[in-house]
């Protein structure tokens, strides 16, 4: 895939002290962590994943391409929608933060996820359009067939979250996870979309 469109940023909005307010591992965990950390036990045998020093935050760098479309009608009318299609969990959504993005980061990511290397612009472009003919069919204010859409990779936009690593057991690890641009907790798609793509990542050091 080439570098043809920008790479872009969402501001950061919460601070990590607002995060670790919301970003609260489930309370089994907290009981369990305070007996595995009084007799002293490690996971993997890690010095980095220790229950002594768990549960770790740190910001992260999320990708999303934002495609652009230009939707034409007959009568000469046109309007612009941006789809954004998540690159590892093929999710989509109206992306409406386009105008608060920025071509620097306003804050260090301690993480930055790549997009997967078997991803191509045609799969991207054909997902995000099939997601604006869906919900230009559920508004039923037009007929498909009297539209033209025109449609462009625009952007990678990276999207802060606020991750937060805890000790499930004594030998696995789990995330809570936080748009730290909306301050939304971001639900098991995305979850599971990110291990993935930590153990992508982990799996080529």
């Amino acid at each position: 895939m080439g570098n043809e469109f920008k790479i872009l940023h969402l501001p950061l909005r919460l601070s990590l002290g607002e995060a670790r307010l919301k970003l609260v591992p489930p309370f089994l965990y907290r009981v369990k962590a305070h007996i595995l950390k009084k007799i002293h036990l490690t996971i993997n045998q890690s010095s980095y994943y220790t229950v002594q020093n768990l549960p770790k935050y740190e910001l992260a760098g999320w990708p999303l391409f934002v495609v652009s479309h230009t939707v034409s009608n007959i009568d000469g009318s046109s309007s612009r929608a941006y789809i954004s299609v998540d690159p590892w969990s093929k999710v989509t959504n109206i992306f409406e933060r386009m105008h608060d993005t920025l071509e620097t980061p306003a804050s260090r990511y301690n993480i930055t996820f790549n997009i997967p290397e078997d991803i191509e612009t045609d799969e991207i472009l054909i997902t995000a359009k099939n997601r604006l003919i869906f919900q230009i069919m559920r508004m039923r204010k037009f007929k498909i067939s009297s539209l033209e859409i025109e449609s462009k990779l625009e952007s990678i936009v990276y999207l802060p979250v606020w991750v937060c690593y805890y000790a499930r057991t004594s030998r696995s690890l789990d995330v809570c996870l936080l748009d730290g641009y909306s301050g939304e907790k971001l639900g098991a798609q995305f979850r599971s979309a990110f291990l993935n793509a930590l153990t992508s990542r982990l799996s080529q050091k």
